[in-house]
């Protein structure tokens, strides 16, 4: 898909007050800042698992432009199978998001905004180049699932004892030389 085709579709999408786009598979290299003005979306898809292919399927999406963080309305945001290395502050603004997937691409850290986001329910990092995910994850307390597998975690924050609405963790194939203690005071795990 070319740029002048996505910005047809984009604007059809504002005029339209569309609540869902899936632009997952397109070859797109970027997001041109005309997509804050989908203020009404609640669904974006730029990249997705295919469970009955196997695969990820996505774009080469590398950065989020600021204009990301316009999407207040945003619900569940799908960036798996890019190749983002970094995401931006901006993500803090979306506060009613409920499910982030970020998985398969090459994030090597995650901001602190993150903390921000307390009505997400789902945080998908796994496929990354993780080294640490910072202590603001404490404050996820509505967070359910949290895949950080597959990452170069060498340990898991203490705060992660604060996420006790947490019903599924995965933390494998990473470093860690230990599971953690604090695990075992998440009781819905």
């Amino acid at each position: 898909m070319d740029k002048q085709e996505l910005l047809k579709i984009i604007e059809k999408a504002r005029v339209e007050e569309w609540e869902e786009l899936d632009l997952a598979g397109n070859e797109l290299t970027e997001l041109p800042p005309e997509i804050g003005s989908l203020v009404k979306l609640k669904r974006l898809i730029l990249g997705k698992w295919d469970s009955k292919k196997v695969e990820l399927i996505g774009n080469n999406i590398s950065f989020l432009p600021k204009e990301i963080g316009q999407l207040t309305a945003l619900q569940q945001l799908y960036l798996s199978g890019n190749q983002l290395t970094e995401i931006p502050a901006v993500i803090g603004q979306l506060t009613a998001l409920q499910q982030l997937y970020l998985s398969g691409n090459q994030l090597t850290e995650i901001p602190a905004v993150i903390g921000q986001l307390t009505a997400l329910q789902i945080l998908n990092l796994s496929r990354n180049k993780l080294k640490e995910i910072p202590a603001e994850i404490g404050q996820l307390t509505s967070l359910q699932i949290l895949n950080l597998g597959l990452n170069e975690l060498r340990e898991i924050p203490v705060v992660i004892r604060q996420l006790t609405s947490l019903q599924e963790l995965n933390i494998s194939a990473n470093q860690l030389t230990e599971i953690p203690a604090v695990i075992g005071q998440l009781t819905s795990l």
